[in-house]
């Protein structure tokens, strides 16, 4: 949606400049000072414009309008620049100082998120950049989680050694233990190795009292399937956390939803990885 504004800023005049713009000197004044990377800048921008469009950081202030157009015009030139090269510091404080500078309309922001003594930024803005990097690795994984991809590439293993392809019957699977994660992998499995001539078919489910040692393979669908559904589900808790918002500047959200959907999530992938190295 926001990618769409149009401010009437010249996105090729704001691409150059930003390609030419480097922070390494101001941001390595401190020598605990580092950058995000590019994607971590762009998400944290597109973040903060989300945060100032809500109305409640800079309240009743005719000039959040602007802000949060010029801030979408960053995003915008920098995503169409052909060697996006923007990186801002990560440090709270650094990021609000270094972002103000950016675009002509960006200055109130220093005035609003930025304390007067000593140039501390608020507490939003720290929450805001922990949710950022935070963000961009969960997407990946649970892109590939749910993708089915992870699937595809376990049934390679199947086929290496062989395995029973009644280990991820419906019987065993979709009527024995329907979680819907569990469900999901077996059905893609079985639908990957149909018809290989790799795998055993056998009939009337005698795999399912057969005890063999490829545990890590016959129970794919139960390493897949509980970290598709963790996944999923903290995604879904963390699209709600970053749509909610501080009653105002001076405030900070607590992050225990946050670091509770991301605990999961790690433990999700630990899951996977475990499977993985198993087979």
């Amino acid at each position: 949606g926001t990618s769409d504004i149009n401010d009437g800023t010249s996105s090729h005049d704001l691409s150059a400049a930003l390609a030419n713009l480097n922070l390494e000197e101001s941001a390595s004044t401190s020598a605990s000072s580092s950058l995000l990377t590019v994607a971590e800048t762009l998400a944290a921008l597109s973040l903060l414009a989300q945060t100032m469009s809500q109305g409640k950081v800079m309240y009743n202030d005719c000039r959040t309008d602007g802000v949060v157009l010029a801030l979408i015009s960053v995003v915008n030139a920098s995503k169409t620049a052909s060697s996006p090269t923007l990186r801002l510091p990560s440090s709270p404080d650094a990021f609000i100082a270094a972002t103000s500078r950016l675009h002509p309309d960006l200055g109130p922001l220093s005035e609003v998120l930025l304390s007067t003594a000593g140039g501390v930024a608020v507490p939003l803005v720290s929450r805001l950049l922990s949710l950022s990097r935070a963000l961009l690795p969960l997407h990946g994984i649970s892109i590939l989680a749910t993708s089915g991809t992870l699937d595809a590439l376990a049934a390679l293993s199947a086929e290496r050694i062989e395995t029973n392809l009644d280990y991820y019957s419906d019987k065993l699977c979709d009527a024995a233990r329907p979680h819907r994660g569990i469900v999901v992998s077996a059905t893609n499995l079985r639908a990957v190795l149909q018809g290989s001539k790799k795998v055993v078919v056998t009939k009337g489910g005698a795999a399912s009292n057969t005890v063999t040692k490829d545990t890590a393979v016959r129970a794919i669908p139960q390493y897949h399937g509980p970290a598709r559904d963790a996944l999923a589900a903290a995604c879904k808790t963390m699209e709600l956390e970053v749509n909610c918002s501080e009653p105002n500047a001076a405030t900070e959200l607590d992050m225990t939803v946050a670091c509770l959907a991301l605990s999961n999530a790690l433990n999700a992938v630990v899951c996977l990885l475990d499977g993985s190295k198993g087979r």
